[in-house]
Protein backbone atom coordinates (compact mmCIF):
# COMPACT_ATOMS: atom_id res chain seq x y z
CA UNK A 1 0.00 0.00 0.00
CA UNK A 2 1.18 3.51 -0.77
CA UNK A 3 2.71 5.04 2.42
CA UNK A 4 0.70 8.23 1.94
CA UNK A 5 -2.46 6.22 1.46
CA UNK A 6 -1.85 4.27 4.69
CA UNK A 7 -1.26 7.50 6.59
CA UNK A 8 -4.45 8.99 5.15
CA UNK A 9 -6.51 5.99 6.26
CA UNK A 10 -5.06 6.18 9.76
CA UNK A 11 -5.89 9.88 10.09
CA UNK A 12 -9.43 9.27 8.85
CA UNK A 13 -9.91 6.51 11.40
CA UNK A 14 -8.77 8.84 14.25
CA UNK A 15 -11.15 11.52 12.97
CA UNK A 16 -14.16 9.22 13.29
CA UNK A 17 -15.71 10.62 16.45
CA UNK A 18 -19.09 8.94 16.05
CA UNK A 19 -20.59 5.87 14.43
CA UNK A 20 -24.20 7.06 14.69
CA UNK A 21 -24.84 6.76 10.97
CA UNK A 22 -26.81 4.25 8.97
CA UNK A 23 -24.93 1.01 8.21
CA UNK A 24 -22.58 1.05 5.27
CA UNK A 25 -23.93 -0.52 2.11
CA UNK A 26 -22.02 -3.71 1.42
CA UNK A 27 -20.82 -3.41 -2.18
CA UNK A 28 -21.69 -6.30 -4.42
CA UNK A 29 -18.71 -8.24 -5.66
CA UNK A 30 -17.91 -6.56 -8.97
CA UNK A 31 -18.45 -8.90 -11.92
CA UNK A 32 -15.20 -7.56 -13.36
CA UNK A 33 -11.93 -6.33 -11.89
CA UNK A 34 -11.47 -2.66 -11.09
CA UNK A 35 -11.01 -0.69 -14.30
CA UNK A 36 -12.73 -3.30 -16.47
CA UNK A 37 -16.15 -3.26 -18.10
CA UNK A 38 -19.35 -4.58 -16.56
CA UNK A 39 -20.71 -7.48 -18.63
CA UNK A 40 -24.06 -7.03 -20.37
CA UNK A 41 -25.29 -10.13 -18.50
CA UNK A 42 -25.25 -8.09 -15.27
CA UNK A 43 -28.80 -7.11 -14.20
CA UNK A 44 -29.41 -3.49 -15.12
CA UNK A 45 -29.54 -0.84 -12.40
CA UNK A 46 -30.89 2.42 -13.79
CA UNK A 47 -28.98 5.71 -13.67
CA UNK A 48 -29.72 7.93 -10.65
CA UNK A 49 -30.59 10.77 -13.03
CA UNK A 50 -31.15 10.93 -16.83
CA UNK A 51 -28.44 13.61 -16.90
CA UNK A 52 -25.84 10.88 -16.36
CA UNK A 53 -24.64 7.94 -18.39
CA UNK A 54 -24.55 4.91 -16.10
CA UNK A 55 -23.11 1.41 -16.37
CA UNK A 56 -25.20 -1.68 -15.71
CA UNK A 57 -24.46 -1.48 -11.99
CA UNK A 58 -26.05 1.97 -11.81
CA UNK A 59 -22.74 3.79 -11.41
CA UNK A 60 -22.43 7.21 -13.03
CA UNK A 61 -19.86 6.95 -15.84
CA UNK A 62 -17.99 9.95 -17.24
CA UNK A 63 -16.95 8.94 -20.76
CA UNK A 64 -13.59 10.49 -21.62
CA UNK A 65 -11.35 9.57 -24.49
CA UNK A 66 -10.97 10.22 -28.19
CA UNK A 67 -12.30 9.52 -31.65
CA UNK A 68 -10.70 6.59 -33.44
CA UNK A 69 -11.05 7.15 -37.17
CA UNK A 70 -9.18 4.21 -38.62
CA UNK A 71 -10.18 4.94 -42.21
CA UNK A 72 -12.92 6.92 -43.90
CA UNK A 73 -12.45 5.11 -47.19
CA UNK A 74 -12.36 1.64 -48.71
CA UNK A 75 -11.56 -1.01 -49.28
CA UNK A 76 -11.96 -2.02 -45.63
CA UNK A 77 -13.10 1.26 -43.91
CA UNK A 78 -11.35 0.21 -40.73
CA UNK A 79 -7.69 1.02 -41.31
CA UNK A 80 -4.97 -0.71 -39.36
CA UNK A 81 -6.40 -2.48 -36.32
CA UNK A 82 -3.76 -1.92 -33.69
CA UNK A 83 -4.38 -3.43 -30.26
CA UNK A 84 -1.26 -1.81 -28.84
CA UNK A 85 -2.64 1.63 -29.64
CA UNK A 86 -5.94 0.71 -28.00
CA UNK A 87 -4.10 -0.51 -24.89
CA UNK A 88 -2.16 2.76 -24.80
CA UNK A 89 -5.42 4.67 -24.27
CA UNK A 90 -5.44 3.63 -20.64
CA UNK A 91 -2.02 5.23 -20.06
CA UNK A 92 -3.74 8.56 -20.72
CA UNK A 93 -6.60 7.64 -18.41
CA UNK A 94 -9.09 7.21 -21.25
CA UNK A 95 -12.08 4.99 -20.61
CA UNK A 96 -13.95 5.43 -23.89
CA UNK A 97 -13.71 5.92 -27.62
CA UNK A 98 -15.99 7.26 -30.31
CA UNK A 99 -15.43 4.67 -33.03
CA UNK A 100 -16.27 5.74 -36.56
CA UNK A 101 -18.31 3.45 -38.80
CA UNK A 102 -19.31 4.28 -42.39
CA UNK A 103 -22.68 3.68 -44.07
CA UNK A 104 -20.87 3.33 -47.41
CA UNK A 105 -18.86 0.45 -45.98
CA UNK A 106 -21.77 -1.17 -44.16
CA UNK A 107 -24.25 -1.16 -47.07
CA UNK A 108 -22.14 -0.87 -50.24
CA UNK A 109 -25.07 -2.07 -52.34
CA UNK A 110 -28.70 -1.28 -51.62
CA UNK A 111 -29.98 -3.82 -49.10
CA UNK A 112 -26.69 -5.76 -49.01
CA UNK A 113 -24.54 -5.54 -45.87
CA UNK A 114 -20.81 -6.19 -45.77
CA UNK A 115 -20.45 -8.74 -42.99
CA UNK A 116 -16.64 -8.75 -43.34
CA UNK A 117 -16.62 -5.07 -42.40
CA UNK A 118 -18.81 -5.87 -39.40
CA UNK A 119 -16.47 -8.72 -38.47
CA UNK A 120 -13.53 -6.30 -38.52
CA UNK A 121 -15.45 -3.89 -36.28
CA UNK A 122 -16.15 -6.80 -33.95
CA UNK A 123 -12.44 -7.60 -33.63
CA UNK A 124 -11.75 -4.03 -32.62
CA UNK A 125 -14.63 -4.11 -30.11
CA UNK A 126 -13.11 -7.21 -28.53
CA UNK A 127 -9.86 -5.36 -28.02
CA UNK A 128 -11.62 -2.34 -26.55
CA UNK A 129 -13.41 -4.61 -24.08
CA UNK A 130 -10.15 -6.36 -23.18
CA UNK A 131 -8.61 -3.02 -22.21
CA UNK A 132 -11.61 -1.58 -20.38
CA UNK A 133 -12.64 0.93 -23.06
CA UNK A 134 -16.30 1.79 -23.64
CA UNK A 135 -17.33 2.39 -27.26
CA UNK A 136 -19.83 4.77 -28.78
CA UNK A 137 -20.38 3.71 -32.40
CA UNK A 138 -20.57 6.82 -34.58
CA UNK A 139 -22.25 6.64 -38.01
CA UNK A 140 -19.95 9.18 -39.61
CA UNK A 141 -20.40 11.47 -42.58
CA UNK A 142 -18.70 14.60 -43.91
CA UNK A 143 -19.65 16.23 -47.20
CA UNK A 144 -22.33 13.54 -47.60
CA UNK A 145 -20.38 10.71 -49.28
CA UNK A 146 -17.50 9.67 -51.59
CA UNK A 147 -19.48 10.22 -54.79
CA UNK A 148 -19.37 13.97 -54.02
CA UNK A 149 -15.92 14.14 -52.46
CA UNK A 150 -16.83 13.23 -48.87
CA UNK A 151 -17.48 10.20 -46.78
CA UNK A 152 -20.57 8.56 -45.33
CA UNK A 153 -23.34 7.69 -47.75
CA UNK A 154 -22.73 4.99 -50.39
CA UNK A 155 -22.73 6.07 -54.05
CA UNK A 156 -26.08 4.38 -54.72
CA UNK A 157 -27.62 6.64 -52.04
CA UNK A 158 -26.12 9.82 -53.54
CA UNK A 159 -28.66 11.51 -55.79
CA UNK A 160 -27.41 14.81 -57.23
CA UNK A 161 -30.17 15.56 -59.78
CA UNK A 162 -27.61 15.52 -62.56
CA UNK A 163 -25.28 18.01 -60.92
CA UNK A 164 -21.59 17.10 -61.15
CA UNK A 165 -19.25 17.46 -58.20
CA UNK A 166 -16.08 19.48 -58.77
CA UNK A 167 -13.54 19.65 -55.93
CA UNK A 168 -12.75 23.07 -54.54
CA UNK A 169 -9.08 23.91 -54.94
CA UNK A 170 -7.59 25.33 -51.78
CA UNK A 171 -9.49 26.64 -48.79
CA UNK A 172 -11.02 24.76 -45.87
CA UNK A 173 -12.22 21.21 -46.51
CA UNK A 174 -15.78 21.97 -45.39
CA UNK A 175 -16.28 24.52 -48.17
CA UNK A 176 -16.94 21.58 -50.50
CA UNK A 177 -20.32 21.31 -48.80
CA UNK A 178 -21.38 24.38 -50.80
CA UNK A 179 -20.98 22.54 -54.12
CA UNK A 180 -24.30 22.20 -55.97
CA UNK A 181 -23.99 18.40 -56.25
CA UNK A 182 -23.36 18.08 -52.51
CA UNK A 183 -26.30 20.34 -51.72
CA UNK A 184 -28.55 18.28 -53.99
CA UNK A 185 -27.43 15.02 -52.33
CA UNK A 186 -28.28 16.35 -48.88
CA UNK A 187 -31.61 17.72 -50.10
CA UNK A 188 -32.64 14.35 -51.54
CA UNK A 189 -31.74 12.63 -48.28
CA UNK A 190 -33.43 15.06 -45.90
CA UNK A 191 -36.60 16.00 -47.78
CA UNK A 192 -38.94 13.05 -48.51
CA UNK A 193 -40.96 15.35 -50.77
CA UNK A 194 -38.05 15.13 -53.22
CA UNK A 195 -39.17 11.57 -53.91
CA UNK A 196 -36.52 9.45 -52.18
CA UNK A 197 -37.81 8.39 -48.75
CA UNK A 198 -35.97 5.10 -49.21
CA UNK A 199 -32.67 6.85 -48.40
CA UNK A 200 -33.58 7.47 -44.78
CA UNK A 201 -35.26 4.07 -44.58
CA UNK A 202 -32.04 2.32 -45.60
CA UNK A 203 -29.96 4.46 -43.26
CA UNK A 204 -32.18 3.50 -40.34
CA UNK A 205 -32.25 -0.17 -41.37
CA UNK A 206 -28.44 -0.15 -41.50
CA UNK A 207 -28.32 1.14 -37.95
CA UNK A 208 -30.63 -1.65 -36.87
CA UNK A 209 -28.44 -4.24 -38.58
CA UNK A 210 -25.32 -2.91 -36.86
CA UNK A 211 -27.01 -2.89 -33.47
CA UNK A 212 -28.37 -6.40 -33.91
CA UNK A 213 -24.75 -7.51 -34.28
CA UNK A 214 -23.26 -5.52 -31.40
CA UNK A 215 -25.82 -4.41 -28.82
CA UNK A 216 -24.86 -7.26 -26.45
CA UNK A 217 -21.12 -6.60 -26.77
CA UNK A 218 -19.68 -5.49 -23.40
CA UNK A 219 -17.73 -2.60 -24.94
CA UNK A 220 -20.69 -0.98 -26.69
CA UNK A 221 -22.31 1.59 -24.44
CA UNK A 222 -24.12 3.59 -27.11
CA UNK A 223 -24.66 4.95 -30.59
CA UNK A 224 -24.15 8.39 -32.17
CA UNK A 225 -26.96 8.68 -34.74
CA UNK A 226 -25.21 10.85 -37.34
CA UNK A 227 -22.03 12.88 -37.29
CA UNK A 228 -22.57 16.62 -37.78
CA UNK A 229 -25.93 16.64 -39.60
CA UNK A 230 -26.22 19.59 -41.95
CA UNK A 231 -28.77 21.09 -44.34
CA UNK A 232 -31.74 19.18 -42.91
CA UNK A 233 -33.81 22.32 -43.38
CA UNK A 234 -32.53 23.00 -46.90
CA UNK A 235 -29.40 24.29 -48.65
CA UNK A 236 -26.94 26.85 -47.33
CA UNK A 237 -29.28 29.74 -48.13
CA UNK A 238 -32.12 28.05 -46.25
CA UNK A 239 -29.80 27.37 -43.31
CA UNK A 240 -28.81 31.03 -43.07
CA UNK A 241 -32.45 32.05 -43.39
CA UNK A 242 -33.41 29.60 -40.64
CA UNK A 243 -30.77 31.10 -38.37
CA UNK A 244 -31.90 34.67 -39.11
CA UNK A 245 -35.56 33.82 -38.42
CA UNK A 246 -34.73 31.93 -35.23
CA UNK A 247 -32.71 34.85 -33.88
CA UNK A 248 -35.89 36.93 -34.11
CA UNK A 249 -38.50 34.36 -33.09
CA UNK A 250 -36.44 32.35 -30.61
CA UNK A 251 -37.73 29.15 -32.24
CA UNK A 252 -34.77 26.94 -33.10
CA UNK A 253 -36.73 23.75 -33.82
CA UNK A 254 -35.51 22.08 -37.02
CA UNK A 255 -38.54 19.99 -37.97
CA UNK A 256 -36.84 17.60 -40.41
CA UNK A 257 -33.87 16.93 -38.14
CA UNK A 258 -36.16 16.38 -35.16
CA UNK A 259 -38.39 13.99 -37.10
CA UNK A 260 -35.42 12.02 -38.41
CA UNK A 261 -33.74 11.85 -35.00
CA UNK A 262 -36.90 10.60 -33.32
CA UNK A 263 -37.40 7.93 -35.98
CA UNK A 264 -33.85 6.65 -35.50
CA UNK A 265 -34.27 6.61 -31.72
CA UNK A 266 -37.48 4.60 -32.06
CA UNK A 267 -35.85 2.17 -34.51
CA UNK A 268 -32.82 1.64 -32.25
CA UNK A 269 -35.08 0.94 -29.29
CA UNK A 270 -36.76 -1.83 -31.28
CA UNK A 271 -33.39 -3.63 -31.23
CA UNK A 272 -31.63 -2.40 -28.08
CA UNK A 273 -33.74 -1.32 -25.09
CA UNK A 274 -30.86 -0.10 -22.95
CA UNK A 275 -27.98 1.32 -25.04
CA UNK A 276 -27.38 5.06 -24.84
CA UNK A 277 -28.46 6.96 -27.95
CA UNK A 278 -26.55 10.17 -28.70
CA UNK A 279 -27.82 12.76 -31.16
CA UNK A 280 -26.37 15.98 -32.54
CA UNK A 281 -27.64 19.44 -33.50
CA UNK A 282 -26.93 21.00 -36.88
CA UNK A 283 -23.18 21.42 -37.03
CA UNK A 284 -23.20 24.76 -38.88
CA UNK A 285 -25.03 26.39 -35.99
CA UNK A 286 -22.56 24.95 -33.51
CA UNK A 287 -19.46 26.69 -34.91
CA UNK A 288 -18.38 30.29 -35.41
CA UNK A 289 -18.20 30.28 -39.21
CA UNK A 290 -17.93 33.98 -39.92
CA UNK A 291 -20.36 36.79 -40.70
CA UNK A 292 -23.00 34.84 -42.64
CA UNK A 293 -23.31 31.97 -40.19
CA UNK A 294 -21.85 33.43 -37.01
CA UNK A 295 -22.36 31.26 -33.99
CA UNK A 296 -22.44 29.39 -31.85
CA UNK A 297 -26.23 29.30 -31.51
CA UNK A 298 -28.81 27.27 -29.56
CA UNK A 299 -29.30 23.68 -30.63
CA UNK A 300 -32.02 22.99 -33.19
CA UNK A 301 -33.04 19.45 -32.26
CA UNK A 302 -35.51 19.56 -29.36
CA UNK A 303 -38.14 17.37 -27.78
CA UNK A 304 -36.61 13.94 -28.49
CA UNK A 305 -38.21 11.24 -26.35
CA UNK A 306 -37.07 7.74 -25.44
CA UNK A 307 -39.72 5.00 -25.85
CA UNK A 308 -37.89 2.54 -23.59
CA UNK A 309 -39.48 1.21 -20.42
CA UNK A 310 -37.82 3.11 -17.62
CA UNK A 311 -35.92 6.41 -17.52
CA UNK A 312 -34.60 7.79 -20.82
CA UNK A 313 -31.09 6.84 -21.85
CA UNK A 314 -30.36 9.64 -24.29
CA UNK A 315 -27.31 11.83 -24.80
CA UNK A 316 -27.02 15.24 -26.43
CA UNK A 317 -23.72 15.29 -28.32
CA UNK A 318 -22.71 18.65 -29.82
CA UNK A 319 -19.19 19.38 -31.07
CA UNK A 320 -16.93 22.27 -30.12
CA UNK A 321 -14.75 23.87 -32.78
CA UNK A 322 -13.44 27.39 -32.70
CA UNK A 323 -12.83 27.81 -36.41
CA UNK A 324 -9.62 29.81 -35.99
CA UNK A 325 -8.14 27.01 -33.90
CA UNK A 326 -9.43 24.36 -36.31
CA UNK A 327 -7.66 26.10 -39.19
CA UNK A 328 -4.39 26.45 -37.27
CA UNK A 329 -4.65 30.17 -36.52
CA UNK A 330 -4.18 29.88 -32.76
CA UNK A 331 -6.21 30.99 -29.76
CA UNK A 332 -6.47 34.52 -28.38
CA UNK A 333 -6.81 34.95 -24.63
CA UNK A 334 -9.83 37.25 -25.01
CA UNK A 335 -11.75 34.76 -27.19
CA UNK A 336 -15.20 34.11 -25.66
CA UNK A 337 -16.12 31.10 -27.77
CA UNK A 338 -15.74 28.42 -25.09
CA UNK A 339 -17.75 30.43 -22.57
CA UNK A 340 -20.45 31.17 -25.12
CA UNK A 341 -20.59 27.51 -26.10
CA UNK A 342 -20.95 26.43 -22.46
CA UNK A 343 -23.86 28.77 -21.78
CA UNK A 344 -25.71 27.59 -24.88
CA UNK A 345 -25.08 23.89 -24.33
CA UNK A 346 -26.03 24.11 -20.65
CA UNK A 347 -29.31 25.75 -21.70
CA UNK A 348 -29.80 23.07 -24.37
CA UNK A 349 -29.27 20.42 -21.72
CA UNK A 350 -32.05 21.86 -19.56
CA UNK A 351 -34.41 21.77 -22.54
CA UNK A 352 -33.26 18.34 -23.71
CA UNK A 353 -32.77 16.47 -20.48
CA UNK A 354 -30.40 13.55 -20.80
CA UNK A 355 -26.63 13.40 -20.69
CA UNK A 356 -24.33 15.99 -22.26
CA UNK A 357 -21.39 14.55 -24.17
CA UNK A 358 -18.84 16.49 -26.22
CA UNK A 359 -18.44 14.22 -29.24
CA UNK A 360 -15.59 16.19 -30.87
CA UNK A 361 -13.15 19.00 -30.11
CA UNK A 362 -9.52 19.56 -30.92
CA UNK A 363 -6.89 21.25 -33.04
CA UNK A 364 -3.17 21.09 -33.79
CA UNK A 365 -1.21 21.17 -30.53
CA UNK A 366 1.48 23.60 -31.68
CA UNK A 367 -0.71 26.70 -32.03
CA UNK A 368 -0.43 29.94 -30.08
CA UNK A 369 -2.08 29.77 -26.64
CA UNK A 370 -3.34 26.26 -27.33
CA UNK A 371 -2.75 25.19 -23.73
CA UNK A 372 -5.10 27.93 -22.54
CA UNK A 373 -7.77 26.87 -25.04
CA UNK A 374 -7.56 23.23 -23.95
CA UNK A 375 -7.60 24.15 -20.26
CA UNK A 376 -10.75 26.23 -20.77
CA UNK A 377 -12.48 23.34 -22.55
CA UNK A 378 -11.48 20.74 -19.95
CA UNK A 379 -12.42 22.90 -16.97
CA UNK A 380 -15.77 23.59 -18.63
CA UNK A 381 -16.28 19.86 -19.16
CA UNK A 382 -15.65 19.28 -15.45
CA UNK A 383 -18.14 21.97 -14.47
CA UNK A 384 -20.77 20.40 -16.69
CA UNK A 385 -19.84 16.87 -15.46
CA UNK A 386 -19.55 16.05 -19.15
CA UNK A 387 -17.74 13.38 -21.10
CA UNK A 388 -15.73 14.15 -24.22
CA UNK A 389 -13.92 12.61 -27.17
CA UNK A 390 -10.88 14.38 -28.63
CA UNK A 391 -10.59 14.52 -32.41
CA UNK A 392 -8.69 12.30 -32.96
CA UNK A 393 -6.57 9.39 -31.74
CA UNK A 394 -5.08 8.20 -35.03
CA UNK A 395 -1.80 10.07 -34.69
CA UNK A 396 -0.37 13.47 -35.57
CA UNK A 397 -0.54 16.98 -34.16
CA UNK A 398 -4.23 16.62 -33.23
CA UNK A 399 -3.58 13.39 -31.32
CA UNK A 400 -1.93 12.39 -28.03
CA UNK A 401 0.35 10.25 -30.22
CA UNK A 402 2.53 12.04 -32.76
CA UNK A 403 3.47 10.80 -36.17
CA UNK A 404 6.72 9.54 -34.67
CA UNK A 405 4.83 7.43 -32.13
CA UNK A 406 5.83 9.65 -29.20
CA UNK A 407 3.48 11.54 -26.89
CA UNK A 408 2.39 15.02 -27.98
CA UNK A 409 1.26 17.90 -25.80
CA UNK A 410 -2.27 16.48 -26.03
CA UNK A 411 -1.07 13.57 -23.87
CA UNK A 412 0.01 16.00 -21.15
CA UNK A 413 -3.15 18.11 -21.37
CA UNK A 414 -5.64 15.25 -21.33
CA UNK A 415 -4.03 12.99 -18.74
CA UNK A 416 -5.79 14.01 -15.55
CA UNK A 417 -7.91 12.56 -12.72
CA UNK A 418 -11.66 12.23 -13.22
CA UNK A 419 -14.46 9.98 -11.92
CA UNK A 420 -14.56 6.91 -14.14
CA UNK A 421 -17.48 5.32 -12.27
CA UNK A 422 -19.36 6.72 -9.27
CA UNK A 423 -21.55 4.44 -7.15
CA UNK A 424 -23.92 7.25 -6.27
CA UNK A 425 -25.12 10.66 -7.40
CA UNK A 426 -22.27 12.80 -8.72
CA UNK A 427 -22.64 16.39 -7.56
CA UNK A 428 -19.47 18.08 -8.81
CA UNK A 429 -15.84 17.49 -9.70
CA UNK A 430 -12.88 19.58 -10.84
CA UNK A 431 -9.18 19.41 -11.55
CA UNK A 432 -6.68 22.27 -11.37
CA UNK A 433 -3.90 21.57 -13.88
CA UNK A 434 -1.53 24.01 -12.13
CA UNK A 435 -1.85 22.69 -8.57
CA UNK A 436 -2.78 19.13 -9.66
CA UNK A 437 -5.60 19.11 -7.09
CA UNK A 438 -8.67 17.02 -7.89
CA UNK A 439 -11.95 17.49 -6.00
CA UNK A 440 -15.22 15.60 -6.13
CA UNK A 441 -18.48 15.63 -4.22
CA UNK A 442 -20.98 12.77 -4.41
CA UNK A 443 -23.69 11.01 -2.45
CA UNK A 444 -23.46 7.21 -2.46
CA UNK A 445 -26.73 5.37 -3.08
CA UNK A 446 -27.72 1.89 -2.04
CA UNK A 447 -28.93 0.89 -5.53
CA UNK A 448 -25.53 1.39 -7.15
CA UNK A 449 -23.24 -1.62 -6.96
CA UNK A 450 -19.49 -1.94 -7.13
CA UNK A 451 -16.77 0.53 -6.14
CA UNK A 452 -16.45 4.17 -7.03
CA UNK A 453 -13.48 4.40 -9.37
CA UNK A 454 -11.34 7.48 -9.95
CA UNK A 455 -9.03 7.46 -12.93
CA UNK A 456 -5.77 8.46 -11.25
CA UNK A 457 -2.80 8.56 -13.65
CA UNK A 458 -0.18 8.53 -10.90
CA UNK A 459 2.72 7.75 -13.23
CA UNK A 460 2.16 10.91 -15.25
CA UNK A 461 0.41 13.28 -12.81
CA UNK A 462 1.68 12.30 -9.34
CA UNK A 463 5.13 10.76 -9.89
CA UNK A 464 6.22 11.81 -6.38
CA UNK A 465 3.11 10.47 -4.66
CA UNK A 466 -0.30 11.77 -3.73
CA UNK A 467 -2.63 12.20 -0.76
CA UNK A 468 -6.32 11.32 -1.04
CA UNK A 469 -8.68 12.64 1.65
CA UNK A 470 -12.34 11.70 2.03
CA UNK A 471 -14.49 14.24 3.85
CA UNK A 472 -18.02 14.28 5.19
CA UNK A 473 -19.76 13.09 8.36
CA UNK A 474 -17.00 11.52 10.45
CA UNK A 475 -18.35 7.99 10.55
CA UNK A 476 -19.28 8.00 6.88
CA UNK A 477 -15.90 9.36 5.77
CA UNK A 478 -14.00 6.85 7.88
CA UNK A 479 -16.04 3.98 6.43
CA UNK A 480 -14.63 4.57 2.97
CA UNK A 481 -11.86 2.17 2.07
CA UNK A 482 -9.28 3.16 -0.53
CA UNK A 483 -7.25 0.95 -2.82
CA UNK A 484 -4.99 2.11 -5.63
CA UNK A 485 -4.94 -0.43 -8.47
CA UNK A 486 -1.61 0.33 -10.09
CA UNK A 487 -1.98 -1.65 -13.31
CA UNK A 488 -5.23 0.20 -14.06
CA UNK A 489 -4.16 3.58 -12.60
CA UNK A 490 -7.48 3.66 -10.74
CA UNK A 491 -8.29 4.64 -7.15
CA UNK A 492 -11.08 2.39 -5.86
CA UNK A 493 -13.40 3.57 -3.07
CA UNK A 494 -15.63 1.06 -1.29
CA UNK A 495 -17.70 0.85 1.90
CA UNK A 496 -19.39 4.24 1.46
CA UNK A 497 -22.53 4.95 3.50
CA UNK A 498 -25.59 5.46 1.31
CA UNK A 499 -27.24 8.85 1.54
CA UNK A 500 -24.29 10.62 3.16
CA UNK A 501 -22.73 13.36 1.01
CA UNK A 502 -18.97 12.89 0.73
CA UNK A 503 -16.04 14.81 -0.68
CA UNK A 504 -12.77 13.60 -2.11
CA UNK A 505 -9.62 15.65 -2.50
CA UNK A 506 -6.46 14.35 -4.18
CA UNK A 507 -3.27 16.40 -4.17
CA UNK A 508 0.46 15.89 -4.71
CA UNK A 509 2.39 14.74 -1.66
CA UNK A 510 3.56 17.69 0.40
CA UNK A 511 1.06 20.24 -0.95
CA UNK A 512 -2.14 19.07 0.70
CA UNK A 513 -5.76 19.89 -0.04
CA UNK A 514 -6.43 23.51 0.78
Amino acid sequence: MNRNLALTLALLALAACTSETQPAVKPATPPAKVGELVPKTTPLVESPDPRFVADRQGRVVILRGANFVGSKSGPDYIGKIDEDRIARMRTYGFNSVRQLILWEGLEPQMGVYDEKYLDAIGVRLDWYAKHGIYVVLDMHQDIYGPAVGGDGAPPWATITDGKVFKPIEGGAWYLSALNAAVQAAYSNFWDPAKGHPELQQHYIATWQHVIQRFHSHPAVIGYDIMNEPVFANGDIAATIAFKDDALVSGDWRNARLIDFTQRVVDAIRAVDPDGYIFYEPTSLLNSNLGADIGGPFPGDVLGITDPRKGPPRLGYAPHLYDMTVEQGGGWTLDNTYVGDWEKLRAADRVKQGGALWLGEFGGANDQTNMADFVNQVLMMADRQMMGYALWAYDGGSWSPIGGDGKDTLWATWLTRPYPRAVAGVLESFSYDAKTRVFRMQWTPRKEALGPTEITLPVTRVYPDGYVALVGGPAGAAAAVKQEFVADQQVLSLTGAVAGQSLTLCIAPTGTGCK
